[in-house]
């Protein structure tokens, strides 16, 4: 299931932008209030689009990776206003792709074919997930029986694991694809946050001579 931005989230965000604005919020000149919550409407809609393309991909199996996405470090340099976007490594790989040791292409490639025992693992832990196994265990066994399965288990991840590292991990461009979403609705969502805030800006007479 897909993750949301939350509005706690969203306020949090503003807040961070807003506390590095400090009491520029309140000086004379262009007033930034509704940029700013756009920008962090729009980084919403990112990680929205996002979690969204892991989940048609059938890639959200843990919500690892899709709970490792965060907005961070809201910061104003200038008039640079900017943000982070926080992720597991692997979703590079996820979304560029990785050429295998004998087939498979993308941005980037497995130097040998023989996977690590965290790799191992993890597939393993994925295989049992997607319940894949390579047998039915009755709930009683024997303490031998339950040892061969084990085993089975350990060996059928392995190979699973040395499949991928010998044909690569197809690209899907899930992030890129959230990116091309997001940038779509910016233009039309800053566009309509920037004339709030240069009306907003605008002193209360125009003829040159502030009232309050």
């Amino acid at each position: 299931m897909a993750q949301t931005i939350s509005q706690a989230q969203r306020s949090a965000l503003s807040e961070g932008f807003l506390d590095n604005l400090g009491s520029g919020r309140d000086s004379e000149g262009l007033k930034t209030d509704h940029v700013i919550d756009a920008l962090v409407e729009i980084a919403g809609i990112l990680l929205d689009e996002t979690n969204k393309n892991l989940d048609k991909g059938g890639h959200n199996s843990s919500g690892a990776l899709a709970s490792s996405f965060k907005v961070v470090n809201p910061t104003v340099n200038g008039k640079v206003i900017s943000l982070d976007i926080e992720a597991l490594q692997y979703y590079q790989f996820l979304n560029n792709g990785v050429k295998g040791t004998k087939s498979g292409n993308g941005r980037y490639a497995f130097k040998n074919p023989y996977p690590s025992k965290q790799m191992v693992k993890e597939v393993g832990d994925w295989m049992k997930r997607a319940g894949m196994s390579t047998r039915n265990i009755k709930k009683s066994v024997s303490k031998q029986e339950s040892k061969q399965s084990s085993v089975a288990q350990l060996n059928a991840a392995y190979a699973v694991a040395r499949s991928i590292k010998m044909k690569g991990i197809k690209g899907t461009g899930f992030f890129d694809k959230a990116v091309q979403t997001a940038s779509q609705k910016t233009k039309e969502i800053l566009g309509k946050a920037l004339k709030i805030d240069i009306i907003n800006s605008l002193p209360n007479n125009l003829n040159g001579t502030n009232t309050q």
